[in-house]
This record gives structure tokens, C-alpha cells and sequence, in this order.
């Protein structure tokens, strides 16, 4: 039945005979099989050599039947399939992984078979196909491919330790980060490796080298940032992970060592160096951060970083520094300067906001601080009434759509600080804010977005760019593309809105009903 002209007949006969030895090893109805299934591995049509080399595997070894050559004919159809198709068709190539899965009984042979034959089978679509099986079986032979030629082999191995979590071949893959030019793919899960094996030293030196990606460089030193702390949701795959809790100090001594080289780099790295600093409170670091905040030349994100870094460690220069701050022209720089001042001088800033907040003069970003500050005052009168009076323009609707979310997150955040003596009912007044939305939201002939109309002025785009980078909570690069990276499920968000027309409000939409409409 295997000849038959049908080539649906040819499959159907082809998985019989191959499942008839599935379960239970070596079966009589299977004898003569292989003989009949062989010369199906070079069916003209695909499908039938598919179904063949899984059925070739599923059958195995049999008693008292000597194939020709040695032990390495369990594997030989599968490895001769690979070289054939030479990774044409993914489905072909996937078959014969799975027939090579099929047939292994232990990991470890199938890496002798394919080693012993190298003079025939060492070619980058076998190696592919052995590296596969291997990884089905979560063998630590897949080590042995992260020495490979190919990077494309590297970079599947990376894949397979890290993703599968192949701890016995886990330090093999951490060692890897050392060396420089990985593909992305490999230089993310050889990082990220070294925090299971717990060797912080591999990853702070690939932060500070230079050459590096600077986004793998950032992620590295956000690695080191959440040593202490990494969270259960793994960086790389999303997968719940356990983690024993760990000492800083590790990490912030690695840090220490590599040194200034960790700021040497892009605008992103420095910048992330110096809020893992903060973080960390190495003080080593306060004289180059003080360079930071000082140098007109350098962004402002950077040097308002480099600012609340040196505050953070507690560095003796923070409060001079504050005062160069506050006199800068960069509104940026004078709001971090003010909150920095807030902390060491809260009464005295607190008697500047009332006017600050009145004069239209002011510019957006000290104003959206000058609610910060109040968010994280003590406990204070002057500091609810102020506050309180906001939230009375808010319900009156006389409150800059750029700032009624901040001036609603600082009522909420000083509501919900455990402990803080409050003088005034904040909560029930960002409550009945609150309420007028959702009703308006909820009637049917009312706005759908109501709710969510607050954000659509405001905000700071720096801030969302790396929530949609780095955020794995919300993790955006899953589906969509941004300056190149990312997912390919959803659409580039690089000129979305200038290529389709739209305004904010119907990306708004997109994000809090997704559903409403359909995107093309």
C-alpha cells in the first residue's frame, strides 16, 4: 500500500506501519517496515518523505535485522534527508527532527552517531537538525553547538539552553557573553544566563564594553539593577522563573570594577547607568555624575538622570548641584533640581509651589513636578490644601488637560501612602472625579473613552518609549515594531499616525478597545 498511486493512501499506510512500534519499542506488525518505508525518502512529493523519515523513527531499531554500516543507520535516513533538503522546506526539515526525536533513546547517541560521521554529515543543515532533536530532548549536549561556525547554529543552541532552561549546559551559555559580536539573540540569553548561574562580574562587562549593542548593553545593566529583586517574570521568554534572593552588593561590586566604562556609550546607556547607580547607591560614582548633570552638552534626560543619581547616593555635592540646577534653562533640569531642593528643603519649596502652579509662565514639565513634589511630601497641611484646591478646579473643569493626571495621581498616591496624616478627604474628591468619567462612559450615548480622555495631553515621551522598550509587564515589543525592533503580529509604530492620518484619540482607542476597530 506504501507504492500506492494516492498519495494520501502513501501517508496513511506510511504513519500505520510507523505508530505500530510507537509505544511499545519493536512490534511484529512493524517487520519488514523500514524496508518498505525507505524508499519513500525520496517520494517526489514532500509530504510522503515527511511522513517517512517520522515513521523511520518511531519504528527504531529492530531485532535480528542488521542494517548496513554500523549503529549510525538508526539515524542515517533522518541525517540524509537533512543534507537533501538543506534547509529548503521548514516542514521537511522539521520532520526529520522529529523522526531524528523518534529515534533516540538516549541524547548521548545521537550525538556519538553524528559525530562519528562528520566527514559526511558536517554541514550546517544537519547540525541544525541535530541540534533541534537535542533540544526536544533537553540534552546539555546542546552546548556543543555554541562553539559552532555558523552563528545561526549559535544562536539556536542560546536558544535552546536558555528557553528550555537546560540548566547542566546554562554556564556553558554564560560563558559565551564574553565574547563580542553575538548575534542579538545569543548576547541577550548569554547575559541573562550569568544571572542564573549568579555570576554578575560576565554582565558588567558587557555593560561596559563600548562596541556592544546599546540596547543589550541597557538590558545587561538593568539585569544588574534587579539583582537583589528580579521579579518572577523571566526577561527574555515571559516564563514564570524562581530566583533565590541574591546580595546587592554582588552586583554593585561588579559594577565597581569595571568602573567609568559603563557611562562610556550612547545617550540610553549612560542614562540607564546612572538610575542603576541611584538604585544601587554607589557612591563612586557621584564625582562622574556630577560631570553629568554640569555638561550643557549632554541631553537633558541624561543630566536630569545623572541629577536624582547623585541625590539617590547621597552625595554631599546634591544640594549645590540642586541650585545649578534650578538655574539651568532647561525647564527639565530646573523641575528635577526643585524636587531634589524639595527632599533637603521641603518647607521653603513648599511656600514657592501655590505661585509657581498660578503663573502661566511656568512650563510644563516644573509644573508636572511641582504635583511630584506634593505626591511625596510628608505629612502636611499646606501641602493637602493646596492639593485639595486643584482637585476643586478639576471637578469644575478648569484644569489644563496637561496636568489634571498629575494633579489626580498626586491626590491618589497621598491618599494611599500608609501612614500619612492627611487634613483634608482627597480621595473622596478624586472619587467623585472619577465617578462623573465612568458614568459618562458607561451611558450609552455618552463617550466610550471618557474614562481615559485624561491622558491624551500630557506626559512624557521619553518616559513612554521606554515603558514600551524595557517594560516587561506590558511587554509591546511582543507584537510591534519599533525602530526596527520587535514583533512583526502587529503593525510598525514608527509614523503610525502620520501614515494612516489618525489623531491621539484613535490611538487611545487602540490601546484601551482594541476591539472597536480593526487596523488594517
Amino acid at each position: 500500500v506504501v507504492k500506492d498511486a494516492d498519495v494520501s493512501v502513501k501517508i496513511a499506510a506510511i504513519r500505520a506501519l510507523g505508530n505500530s512500534s510507537r509505544y511499545a519499542g519493536y512490534s511484529p506488525d512493524a517487520e519488514g517496515a523500514p524496508e518498505a518505508i525507505r524508499p519513500r525518502l525520496t517520494d517526489t512529493d514532500a509530504r510522503v518523505q515527511a511522513a517517512a523519515v517520522i515513521a523511520i523513527g518511531k519504528i527504531g531499531p529492530q531485532p535480528n535485522v542488521i542494517f548496513p554500516g554500523s549503529a549510525l543507520s538508526n539515524f542515517a535516513p533522518m541525517f540524509d534527508l537533512l543534507k537533501a533538503n538543506d534547509d529548503k522546506d521548514p516542514y521537511l526539515r522539521h520532520a526529520a527532527v522529529m523522526g531524528l526525536v523518534h529515534a533516540t533513546r538516549n541524547p548521548v547517541d545521537l550525538w556519538n552517531a553524528w559525530s562519528l560521521a562528520k566527514d559526511k554529515y558536517d554541514i550546517t543543515s544537519v547540525r541544525m537538525g541535530v541540534l533541534l532533536a537535542l533540544r526536544k530532548h533537553g540534552s546539555d549536549k546542546t552546548a556543543e553547538f555554541l562553539t559552532d561556525a555558523e552563528p545561526r547554529i549559535v544562536a539556536e543552541a542560546a536558544r535552546a539552553i536558555y528557553d528550555e532552561r537546560i540548566m547542566a549546559a546554562m554556564p556553558a551559555l554564560a560563558k559565551l557573553a564574553d565574547k563580542p559580536a553575538l548575534s542579538d539573540a545569543t548576547a541577550f540569553r548569554a547575559i541573562a544566563a550569568n544571572r542564573w548561574v549568579g555570576n554578575p562580574e560576565a554582565i558588567a562587562r558587557f555593560a561596559g564594553r563600548a562596541g556592544e549593542p546599546d540596547y543589550i548593553r541597557a538590558f545587561a545593566l538593568d539585569l544588574l539593577g534587579n539583582w537583589a529583586n528580579p521579579g518572577r517574570r523571566d526577561p527574555i521568554t515571559g516564563i514564570t522563573m524562581e530566583l533565590a534572593a541574591r546580595e546587592a552588593k554582588a552586583a554593585a561590586e561588579a559594577l565597581k570594577a569595571v568602573g567609568v566604562k559603563i557611562f562610556a556609550g550612547s545617550d540610553l546607556v549612560r542614562q540607564r547607568a546612572a538610575q542603576v547607580v541611584a538604585k544601587m547607591g554607589i557612591k563612586e560614582f557621584g564625582p562622574l555624575l556630577i560631570e553629568l548633570v554640569k555638561d550643557a552638552k549632554s541631553p537633558v534626560s541624561l543630566r536630569v538622570e545623572a541629577l536624582f543619581a547623585v541625590d539617590a547616593i547621597n552625595d554631599p555635592g546634591a544640594k549645590e548641584l540642586a541650585g545649578f540646577a534650578l538655574a539651568s534653562e532647561e525647564p527639565r533640569l530646573r523641575a528635577a533640581g526643585r524636587g531634589v531642593k524639595a527632599k533637603l528643603e521641603p518647607v521653603a519649596v513648599l511656600k514657592e509651589l501655590p505661585e509657581l502652579l498660578k503663573d502661566e509662565k511656568t512650563s510644563l514639565a516644573e509644573k508636572q513636578g511641582a504635583f511630584a513634589i506634593l505626591a511625596s511630601m510628608k505629612s502636611s497641611e499646606d501641602a493637602d490644601k493646596l492639593l485639595d484646591a486643584w482637585l476643586d478646579e478639576a471637578i469644575a473643569g478648569k484644569v489644563s488637560p496637561e496636568v489634571i493626571l498629575d494633579v489626580l495621581d498626586a491626590a491618589e498616591r497621598r491618599a494611599a501612602t500608609p501612614k500619612l496624616k492627611l487634613f483634608v478627604g482627597l480621595k473622596a474628591k478624586v472619587d467623585k472625579y472619577r465617578g462623573a468619567q465612568n458614568k459618562l462612559a458607561g451611558d450609552p450615548k455618552g463617550d466610550k473613552l471618557a474614562a481615559h480622555l485624561d491622558s491624551l495631553s500630557g506626559g512624557d515621551a521619553e518616559r513612554g518609549r521606554n515603558i514600551f522598550l524595557n517594560n516587561s509587564a506590558v511587554y509591546c515589543q511582543r507584537c510591534h515594531k519599533l525602530d526596527g525592533q520587535g514583533g512583526e503580529v502587529g503593525p510598525q509604530l514608527n509614523g503610525l499616525a502620520a501614515e494612516m492620518g489618525k489623531d491621539r484619540r484613535y490611538l487611545l482607542e487602540a490601546i484601551v478597545l482594541p476591539s472597536a476597530n480593526i487596523a488594517k
